[in-house]
């Protein structure tokens, strides 16, 4: 087994409506035969000058494709509301790859809301199967 471990402390910020890279949460990894690569991520964050019912989306990219469970932006990382909420939150995603070198990174989603990620943590574990 192996792991990695990518840290930082320098906040992100978006407001679009489009999947963007969440500075800093991006790491290669080899897996040198088939392999579950398993992503932790956690952060403190904030999903604001939202509606009460919408909500800000995370994803773990796994080379170019999605960390499992993929539920696009209907995985709601937090509910947005008319505040600062700031709370601690966290994720882990999942997949199986065969053989090889993947960048593993995390994007965010704010879905039109002020959406903003900070002292962030991934661990990524690359595990034989």
């Amino acid at each position: 087994m192996q792991t990695k471990v990518v840290r930082s402390n320098t906040s992100v910020s978006d407001s679009s409506s489009s999947w963007v890279d969440a500075t800093g949460m991006s790491i290669n990894v080899n897996a040198p035969s088939e392999s579950l690569m398993l992503v932790t991520f956690s952060a403190e964050s904030d999903c604001f000058n939202a509606a009460d019912a919408d909500w800000c989306s995370l994803r773990a990219m796994i080379g170019t494709k999605v960390g499992e469970p993929n539920e696009g932006t209907d995985f709601a990382w937090q509910g947005g509301t008319s505040v600062n909420p700031y709370m601690s939150l966290a994720m882990t995603r999942s997949r199986i790859v065969g053989a090889g070198t993947y960048t593993v990174k995390i994007r965010m989603n704010s879905n039109s809301n002020d959406f903003r990620l900070d002292d962030m943590a991934m661990v990524v574990q690359v595990i034989d199967v």
